[in-house]
């Protein structure tokens, strides 16, 4: 299915630009990302170039309701984990299901890049 993604960074800082690199600039991003009620295996679309920020070298999700967050540079997706300590053959995280309902998860997500 599909996020609902906000951007908040003009909200606490109008210029996004950190410090030049190289004739780029580095940007940071803060994002209010809200995910839908039926959990696609692998993962939600996220791409951070859709908000300008081409090349992400960090894309960090804060932990919400239960959940962490892992973002997927290659498919440019943002995975929910949950941990099932009762179960420790399936690894410290372990991925949401799919077609979980997770319409009430909103998270935070900050993009670094360029």
């Amino acid at each position: 299915m599909a996020l609902t993604i906000s951007e908040e960074s003009a909200k606490f800082q109008p210029n996004r630009e950190l410090y030049a690199h190289s004739g780029s600039s580095m940007k940071i991003a803060v994002f209010k990302v809200t995910f839908d009620a039926s959990y696609t295996t692998g993962g939600l679309a996220f791409n951070p170039a859709n908000y300008g920020i081409s090349t992400p070298i960090a894309v960090i999700a804060a932990d919400a309701s239960g959940y962490s967050f892992e973002y997927d540079y290659t498919n440019k997706k943002l995975k929910a984990m949950f941990y099932d300590y009762a179960n420790s053959a399936s690894g410290p995280a372990i991925e949401v299901t799919a077609a979980t309902d997770l319409s009430a998860v909103i998270t935070r997500v900050i993009v670094i890049g360029f």
